[in-house]
């Protein structure tokens, strides 16, 4: 099997966050065995800096609507 991973933060700092965990695990014959896509909702004061929001495109108001409280999300991931 083979996992193929990807993030979306609010900067390249120490101190930023993750905003998106999207992730696709494989068999070895290249079939998807399992997939996840999340938005998180930080439950603290964070900034998306603007060089990162003009990549992907994500902003606070997008994350309070549509993110999971990170928090949770973290928990079911274990």
């Amino acid at each position: 099997m083979y996992l193929i991973l990807d993030t979306e933060t609010s900067g390249l700092t120490t101190g930023d966050c993750i905003l998106q965990l999207a992730y696709q695990l494989h068999h070895d014959d290249g079939k998807l065995a399992d997939w996840v896509d999340v938005y998180f909702n930080h439950e603290h004061d964070y900034e998306i800096h603007d060089e990162a929001a003009k990549l992907h495109g994500i902003t606070k108001e997008f994350l309070h609507g549509c993110g999971e409280k990170y928090s949770g999300i973290i928990t079911v991931l274990r």
